[in-house]
């Protein structure tokens, strides 16, 4: 799956104008946020958090980011359900955070190209 849908992107700029970077700045910050939610095993937290940037990624055409936290939203609740301690989200962070990473370098070459155009 593409780490990022252009057409998906360019329209969420469209829309938000040059408004867009800080919106793409908080979502960062907020995978970021959730990583350490994710490390403090704060499975409350990661539960809402998870499902929030659930549908930001998706506006924003972070396809395969957002569908990453969709999983993870469903593992936090599935370890709240069963009382565990998140263990099983920790084992999932470092594919989350590659992902962000791959999603934070695929929108700073997709502005770059839109800003030369």
């Amino acid at each position: 799956m593409e780490v990022l849908d252009t057409r998906a992107f360019e329209r969420f700029c469209k829309i938000l104008k040059g408004k867009a970077p800080k919106h793409i700045k908080i979502i960062s910050d907020e995978c970021n946020a959730l990583i350490e939610q994710i490390k403090q095993h704060d499975i409350e937290a990661v539960i809402f958090n998870s499902h929030k940037l659930k549908s930001s990624t998706g506006q924003i055409g972070a396809k395969a980011l957002s569908i990453s936290l969709r999983d993870i939203e469903t593992l936090a609740i599935e370890e709240k359900d069963l009382n565990h301690d998140g263990e099983v989200l920790v084992e999932k962070m470092d594919n989350l955070q590659q992902l962000i990473a791959q999603t934070c370098s695929a929108l700073d070459e997709a502005f770059v190209q839109m800003n030369s155009a």
